[in-house]
């Protein structure tokens, strides 16, 4: 297999080799792999990646490229080590012949070289980290995957491309310093250009912006800027401003980076997020980030604004047999059981009267003691296990609540002695 972060080479392969790694004479077979690590290789560098051999039994590991194209400035040295100094980012794809000290035979093996150059960010002056007119700045770019060799004499230069700095700010061309005093309001983002000039060649990393807000209040939703909300039940979440603008500012055509969970909706009037939240189920933590641009109108003056908060989409019932999320249930061979799921409430909100739920064994993981069945209108689990051992069931109940239908896995784990 290959990787897009480096050089991998993963494979198996019968050698056929004459004497040695534990043989006294005559055809010996060896299972052999051949790797290399799988991080980047650094442009303009001077490496090595040596291969990481397995099975070889002390015979010789040759190599010699057949077709595709190794990074410029790199070779592939008869003992399979890709050495030489990279000239240009990208991912080269290559194929090797590879064989052994002593072998008869070789096999041809595709390989990937990934070579990454330097990146270049600025820390975003947003949010928490806003300007006031009037305050001093001196920021700098922080350049990431760079380590400067001795022997690679290098320049940078920096550019604005597009947009523009807040006003009283300058770009130092040979830094990358952004610094000056902020002197009016507003919303400012600058797409910014690096390029790293060396005597083996010329890198330009991917464009990178500096934004700052100066002035710009910060608005949110709820009083933690952390929400969750659940599927199949109405939501309603006001947006408030931060700082000193008084109660009777509005907030109005609100933009939300990405789009809001299905079923929920903004009203461009009042900033009022409402709607009843269909799914996806936020997938991991933490919770999906919003970005939130409107208008403040205060006293009859409008203004920019931005914010920003997380929202997690939550399931409002849980299921599970016995009292845990994760109960080991013990029984006996020969000795009847009955389990019946537990459903627990997740939501402040109860689901409605007419919310059903169905229950259904997922195809490939659910592997459910001998003579025992799964009733999928009421999950329960029943029967009498004819065989010892440990079992484990993934069940997936689909809740359908206010015309909205979900899916919730649960487990049943259980050990017959």
């Amino acid at each position: 297999m290959f990787s897009r972060f480096g050089v991998v080479v993963f494979f198996s392969i019968i050698l056929t080799a004459c004497g040695g790694g534990g043989g006294s004479g005559g055809e010996h077979i060896l299972h052999v792999s051949l790797s290399y690590p799988s991080t980047g290789i650094p442009i303009f560098q001077q490496v090595a990646v040596q291969p990481q051999l397995g099975g070889f039994e002390g015979h010789a590991a040759q190599c010699s490229v057949v077709s595709g194209t190794v990074p410029p400035g790199m070779t592939v040295g008869g003992d399979c080590v890709l050495s030489g100094r990279p000239a240009q980012a990208g991912s080269f794809n290559f194929e090797l012949q590879v064989g052994a000290d002593g072998a008869s035979n070789t096999i041809d093996v595709g390989a990937t070289a990934v070579v990454t150059g330097p990146m270049v960010m600025y820390t975003p002056r947003t949010f928490t980290t806003a300007l006031n007119v009037g305050d001093t700045v001196n920021d700098t770019p922080t350049v990431m995957n760079w380590t400067s060799s001795s022997d690679v004499n290098m320049s940078w230069r920096y550019s604005v491309v597009s947009g523009t700095l807040p006003t009283g700010l300058a770009l130092d061309p040979s830094t990358g310093r952004i610094s000056g005093s902020a002197q009016s309001n507003g919303i400012f983002s600058a797409s910014i250009q690096a390029t790293l000039t060396t005597q083996f060649g010329v890198f330009q990393p991917t464009i990178t912006t500096y934004t700052a807000n100066v002035n710009v209040p910060y608005i949110g939703y709820g009083s933690s800027d952390q929400l969750t909300v659940y599927i199949s039940q109405p939501v309603s979440l006001s947006p408030g401003a931060v700082g000193t603008f008084l109660p009777t500012a509005t907030i109005t055509n609100p933009v939300f980076q990405p789009s809001l969970p299905a079923g929920l909706s903004v009203n461009a009037t009042t900033g009022v997020i409402s709607g009843v939240p269909t799914g996806p189920l936020t997938a991991s933590l933490p919770a999906s980030q919003y970005n939130v641009q409107a208008t403040l109108t205060n006293g009859g003056i409008s203004v920019a604004t931005q914010g920003a908060f997380s929202l997690t989409v939550s399931t409002p019932v849980v299921y599970s047999y016995g009292s845990l999320p994760l109960q080991t249930i013990n029984a006996t061979v020969g000795s009847a059981v009955s389990l019946t799921p537990v459903m627990t409430q997740a939501s402040p909100v109860a689901l409605s009267p007419s919310a059903t739920a169905t229950f259904a064994q997922r195809a490939g993981s659910c592997s459910l003691a001998p003579g025992l069945s799964l009733n999928p209108s009421t999950g329960v689990v029943s029967g009498t296990p004819s065989a010892a051992g440990t079992f484990s069931c993934f069940i997936d109940v689909s809740v359908t609540n206010n015309a909205v239908t979900w899916s919730v896995p649960t487990q049943l784990y259980m050990v017959v002695q």
